[in-house]
């Protein structure tokens, strides 16, 4: 007997499952939080094949803006930009220690400071008013940051 009214309330709570009203959670959006000469921006993780600490760039010489030179890894070269340069900004005073792979290309960005790891609604993410660099911002506590698209920037084309 006792096993039936378990099994009876078993089956009315999964069947009370899929009568009950969803919550939908607002989508989530996962962006690295990096530092660019002081300047707090961010990137989508969905944009980005990989994130590296301190590899070696074997420098090349070009007239090409922000290109530091290439880098080795996953048995492929890639050119590494200077995102500091990118963006118009001086340089950053501290050499730029991390590397992004882009996913859309074997390009590679390089920056000076890692924050963190962001996992914001995606509402958290809104349009900036013309006029200003960026067209995206994400709120990180306080602050707001500037989104980069790796695909639209000058040294990825």
């Amino acid at each position: 007997m006792n096993e039936r009214l378990t099994s009876a309330s078993l089956q009315q709570q999964f069947d009370d499952g899929f009568a009950a009203a969803r919550t939908t959670e607002p989508p989530l959006q996962d962006v690295l939080a990096i530092q660019i000469a002081g300047h707090p921006y961010a990137l989508r993780l969905v944009e980005i094949a990989g994130l590296f600490v301190d590899r070696p760039i074997t420098k090349l010489p070009s007239r090409r803006a922000g290109l530091l030179g290439l880098v080795g890894f996953r048995n492929m070269f890639a050119p590494v930009f200077d995102l500091a340069v990118l963006l118009d900004h001086a340089t950053d005073e501290v050499a730029p220690r991390w590397l992004v792979i882009a996913a859309h290309a074997p390009i590679a960005f390089a920056f000076a400071g890692f924050d963190g790891h962001l996992r914001v609604p995606a509402d958290a993410i809104v349009a900036r008013a013309s006029g200003q660099r960026g067209s995206e911002v994400v709120r990180d506590g306080d602050q707001l940051r500037t989104m980069i698209t790796l695909a639209t920037l000058q040294g990825g084309s």
